[in-house]
C-alpha cells in the first residue's frame, strides 16, 4: 500500500508542476511579414522563439514587423493579440 501512496504522490506532483509551468509567463512577440498584402500576423510564445524573431528582425531588415512584444501566458498572449490587433488574423 505504501509504494502504491509514493506512486500517487509522484503523479499529483508531476500533474501540479505541469500546471505550473503551463501558466507561467513568458516572453511573446507579435509580428507581421512586412511585404504580406494580406492581414496575417503572428504570435511567437516562448523566450527562445520570441529570442530567434527578434534576432532574426535585426539581422535581417524588413524580414518581420514588430508589432509588439511582451510577457505573459500563452493564453495571455492570445487575448492581448485579439484585443489590440483586431484588425490583423491570428491562426488561433
Amino acid at each position: 500500500m505504501s509504494k502504491l501512496r509514493e506512486i500517487i504522490r509522484r503523479v499529483i506532483k508531476e500533474e501540479r508542476n505541469q500546471i505550473i509551468e503551463d501558466n507561467e509567463k513568458s516572453k511573446f512577440v507579435i509580428y507581421t511579414n512586412p511585404n504580406n498584402s494580406t492581414s496575417r500576423a503572428y504570435l511567437t510564445w516562448g523566450t527562445d522563439d520570441a529570442r530567434d524573431v527578434m534576432k532574426d528582425s535585426k539581422e535581417y531588415p524588413g524580414s518581420y514587423r514588430i508589432l509588439h512584444q511582451g510577457r505573459d501566458t500563452e493564453e495571455g498572449a492570445r487575448n492581448f493579440a485579439r484585443k489590440h490587433f483586431s484588425n490583423y488574423s491570428f491562426g488561433f
